[in-house]
């Protein structure tokens, strides 16, 4: 777990004396980490940083949560706002236009966003794997991919999953616009329909219909799910980047511990999306997180919570490339940067895996 978030505590408060002119009081703050005033966390000495999430408050955020109820963004010197989304929050127009610091997506999304000029960069990886998957009832024959010539699918019209396989495995599906809820896939036992693994799978259950998914990555396509941020804030305030990234990361691994408490993050997450007022909901998305590693990942892969690696970027780039999704982005340092990531988790790249910000 990373636990260096006394160092940025001292270059936050460092930099509120030094704006009074206390050059004195900036020498014994960054000379004394131990001092009492310090280690309280004085609220006037935070830095405000905004997060704006892709859906409504649950599990698939906790980490963010975790970090803000438990103190370990208010350690880093960090006074952390989570803004929840919702199918019209737009929350990547809202970070390139500075409303937002950051916020999360998919790397696919993020990449095609950057190409059509947006102000982003991605910073950090959110889940090593994608949760996306498409859920059948779990008597339906259909068990791969290469089965669903013909099908109807319920999923998002235009998505790289369903190029995927319309371009690269010459399947004909029926699409239906998502429409976000499960109705129709309760009432009709040969629907299929778009999902996260940590999600419809228990409200299937909890209307009496056992289910079965088809992952994304069975698709060969298994893009990091990121967090990424608004470019020129990036630019004008690096240590409040790499401070909100690593509280970020040690906040996840405290929320997916099956030691920790989560009890408070749950309830703040409840309190914002009243659906998530439901223990046996939050302990399934938290389960099926660890079940599927989606946060640490798999780690005899070089997966690690946080990690970005450029040959995973790079295979999703040349994959959109091929569909003819991309254009113009076609490096994976036109995406993203390594700069940023915490010291345990730079250790883990090569030189050549490395990627400095670039203004």
């Amino acid at each position: 777990m990373f636990t260096n978030t006394k160092y940025f505590r001292q270059i936050f408060n460092a930099k509120v004396v030094s704006s009074l002119g206390l050059a004195s009081s900036l020498v014994f703050l960054v000379g004394c980490g131990n001092d009492e005033s310090t280690e309280a966390g004085d609220e006037s000495a935070l830095t405000p940083v905004s997060i704006q999430t892709d859906w409504y408050a649950q599990p698939e955020h906790g980490g963010f949560y975790q970090a803000k109820v438990a103190g370990i963004y208010e350690e880093a010197g960090l006074d952390v706002t989570i803004s929840q989304g919702g199918p019209n929050s737009n929350a990547v127009m809202k970070v390139a236009r500075g409303q937002m610091d950051f916020g999360i997506g998919r790397l696919d999304d993020i990449a095609l966003r950057i190409e059509k000029g947006l102000d982003i960069v991605i910073v950090s990886a959110l889940m090593q794997h994608d949760p996306q998957a498409l859920l059948l009832h779990a008597d339906n024959p259909i068990s791969k991919i290469a089965e669903l010539d013909d099908q109807r699918i319920m999923i998002t019209p235009g998505s790289v999953m369903v190029q995927m396989m319309e371009k690269k495995y010459d399947l004909s599906i029926r699409i239906q616009p998502l429409d976000f809820g499960i109705g129709r896939f309760l009432s009709d036992p040969g629907y299929i329909q778009q999902c996260f693994v940590t999600s419809e799978p228990y409200f299937a259950r909890k209307n009496g219909v056992e289910s079965k998914v088809i992952l994304i990555s069975d698709l060969g396509f298994d893009p990091y799910r990121v967090i990424f941020a608004n470019r020129t804030m990036v630019e004008e305030k690096p240590d409040v980047v790499a401070a909100f990234v690593a509280a970020t990361i040690e906040g996840w691994s405290d929320y997916v511990d099956e030691a920790t408490d989560r009890s408070a993050a749950n309830a703040m997450i409840s309190t914002e999306n009243k659906i998530m007022d439901d223990p046996e909901l939050l302990a399934f998305c938290v389960q099926s997180m660890r079940d599927y590693n989606l946060i640490h990942g798999i780690e005899e892969e070089g997966d690690a919570n946080g990690l970005l690696r450029k040959a995973r970027i790079q295979e999703a780039i040349d994959l959109m490339v091929e569909l003819d999704i991309l254009e113009t982005i076609t490096q994976a340092e036109d995406v993203y940067t390594t700069e940023f990531l915490p010291e345990n988790l730079q250790s883990m790249l090569s030189d050549e895996e490395k990627v400095p910000f670039q203004p």
